[in-house]
């Protein structure tokens, strides 16, 4: 990829997750932030269940915050229901979880 952006004198955007649910880059993350001649990030909005921006993923089973497993992962249905949620630094270290939210329902 360096070398098309040499030669081709070629601008080359990308987007994407950064980490894992581990905290660790993807390996393809990595070599990008290797290569890059600038890194813009570029804010979305993401936020953590406290407001503070949310920079990782939070893998959990059951509800329960997870930091060791595959990093591909495949439901086949018998282990424990597996979510993610989007947490800030200090919530994605801690594990702790945000107030729960009662589902609302549409009537009419």
């Amino acid at each position: 990829l360096a070398r098309v952006v040499d030669e081709m004198s070629a601008d080359v955007y990308t987007f994407g997750l950064l980490t894992d649910f581990r905290g660790k880059l993807f390996p393809g993350s990595a070599r990008l932030m290797e290569l890059a001649n600038e890194r813009i990030e570029l804010q979305v909005q993401a936020r953590c269940w406290c407001n503070e921006p949310a920079t990782h993923n939070a893998r959990l089973a059951d509800g329960v915050q997870i930091y060791d497993g595959d990093v591909v992962l495949i439901d086949d249905g018998q282990v424990a229901e597996v979510t993610y949620e989007l947490r800030c630094r200090r919530h994605w270290i801690s594990g702790e979880a945000g107030p729960v939210v009662d589902q609302l329902r549409v009537v009419g």
